[in-house]
């Protein structure tokens, strides 16, 4: 009883504390499967009560991982967004740089949640911010927009009209080099082609940002394969679930007796 009441309670904590209390679902499984055999009439629904709370705190886990992430992301756009600052202003030769400079880096290092790979490419990205040219916009501008003709490559949607003609000659250099359809980008693909997104500078204003929601949008509706993992996510222990409920369940097709999970028949 003390075992399901404990892992109730922790399947309503927030955040961290959450976490951290679900980090002892193992130590739960082990301490239920040690206790003394109950009485046939309480151990089924005992047994389906710690069931329900387990699955209940790994949902909640899951869901406070995928938050977890998505403010790292968050984190790193919005980081991205100070450096690109910086970066213009390096490219006027403004007088405020070094005052934008410094807010990048503050913000940088006011942030406890990144992607995995996200501070240190915004660390290599504000660190090459102050030797940026204008001479290499256009070579920019055409790394985003190739990145946007990616994602919306992975995600079946169409490329504006103005990037048509940039899209087939990107599918044609996939089919020289091998890679033509067949396969797709998996979480860490985007992840990279995130991380790739943030260390290629600043552009126009305008430009970026209309670029930028392009690429989030398609970001948005990329296949998730790993719903209940994340960036952060730890090992929640369902294989280790499913595999105790497989032998139970032999053992009660088997109609073993005395069982603690045995019902009265």
């Amino acid at each position: 009883m003390a075992l399901c009441e404990e892992a109730e309670r922790v399947a309503a904590l927030p955040g961290t504390e959450l976490l951290e209390g679900g980090a002892k679902i193992s130590e739960w499984r082990t301490a239920f499967d040690a206790l003394d055999e109950m009485p046939r009439a309480e151990a089924r629904g005992l047994h389906d009560r710690f069931e329900r709370a387990l699955r209940l705190c790994e949902a909640e886990m899951a869901q406070q991982h995928a938050r977890e992430a998505e403010q790292a992301f968050t984190n790193l756009f919005e980081a991205a967004r100070h450096i690109q600052a910086y970066e213009r202003a390096v490219t006027q030769n403004a007088s405020e740089r070094e005052t934008l400079k410094q807010a990048a880096e503050t913000f940088i290092a006011s942030v406890q949640r990144w992607p995995k790979g996200g501070l240190q490419a915004v660390k290599e990205t504000l660190a090459k911010a102050g030797s940026i040219s204008d001479a290499d916009s256009e070579a920019r501008e055409r790394a985003l927009r190739t990145l946007c003709i990616r994602c919306e490559i992975e995600t079946e949607n169409p490329t504006p009209p103005e990037d048509e003609a940039l899209r087939r000659e990107y599918q044609v250099q996939r089919l020289v080099q091998g890679m033509g359809q067949g396969s797709h980008a998996d979480d860490g693909d985007w992840d990279a082609m995130t991380l790739e997104w943030i260390r290629i500078g600043a552009i126009a204003p305008a430009m970026h940002e209309s670029l930028q929601q392009r690429f989030l949008r398609c970001r948005a509706r990329r296949p998730v394969r790993s719903p209940q993992r994340s960036a952060f996510a730890m090992d929640n222990g369902s294989d280790e679930r499913n595999d105790r409920e497989n032998r139970t369940g032999q053992m009660s097709r088997a109609g073993v007796k005395g069982s603690k999970f045995a019902t009265a028949r």
